[in-house]
């Protein structure tokens, strides 16, 4: 009898040391997984924000191995994207002033045409004159706008031809 009571004192003894045992692997189990998946949860969390508009994000680089390197390269992506989004922006911006001010020129021009209908002939073909550069002016913009496009896509040839410095700086003077 007594026997029989050590033996089940002794089972009790062992399930308890088992249930401890499977406890702490339980226990360090989930600390080593959080370990791992942290970095791939901030990666996630800033691949969020960049979907979301947000150039600015960047991860944490902690670890080493290929978590860093992946932080890293998504650091530099993320880096990239930001300077790239910021200068089409400023492109933007400068272009639409580009093509605002011919068209400002050309709207104070033909309302000057339109309230005074009694200009003199020389004026009114003067003004007319203007107009036709301005229209040309924002052509060539456009063409520039268009070239730059197709540079982006690499599919522009470029063409040598003389050009006249003097007649250049003649043009552009005006």
């Amino acid at each position: 009898q007594e026997m029989m009571q050590n033996l089940y004192q002794l089972q009790d003894q062992m399930m308890l040391i088992f249930v401890l045992i499977a406890a702490a692997a339980l226990l360090c189990s989930l600390i080593f997984s959080r370990v791992i998946t942290s970095p791939l949860a901030g990666l996630m969390r800033g691949i969020q924000r960049m979907s979301k508009g947000d150039f600015s994000a960047r991860v944490p680089v902690k670890g080493s191995g290929e978590m860093k390197q992946l932080a890293l390269a998504f650091n530099s992506m993320s880096e990239k994207l930001e300077t790239l989004d910021q200068s089409r922006n400023q492109f933007v911006s400068n272009a639409s002033h580009e093509l605002k001010t011919p068209l400002a020129t050309m709207k104070i021009l033909l309302e000057s045409l339109i309230y005074q209908p009694d200009m003199e002939p020389a004026l009114r073909t003067e003004f007319m004159s203007d107009m036709n550069s301005e229209i040309d002016r924002l052509s060539n913009i456009v063409s520039d706008l268009l070239t730059l496009v197709q540079m982006d896509a690499h599919n522009v040839k470029l063409s040598r031809e003389n050009l006249s410095i003097a007649a250049l700086v003649k043009e552009n003077a005006h």
